[in-house]
């Protein structure tokens, strides 16, 4: 818990809506933070999806 905190405490974009690309797919929503295992937290709609870190930092293009 310590490190995600400090992750989260210098994280760009916590609260707002984000978009990350994988390859050829862009998924988009509010990055609400990580889950326990570090996957990073979108809500879209209401509904949370997960993202594991390693896949977005695969290629990092990040826009906010």
């Amino acid at each position: 818990e310590p490190v995600q905190k400090a992750w989260l405490s210098r994280a760009t974009g916590l609260g707002k809506r984000v978009e990350i690309r994988l390859g050829d797919q862009v998924r988009s929503g509010t990055f609400e933070g990580l889950t326990e295992t570090g996957a990073l937290r979108l809500v879209r709609e209401g509904v949370a999806h997960t993202i594991a870190l390693n896949e977005a930092m695969r290629v990092p293009t990040w826009s906010s």
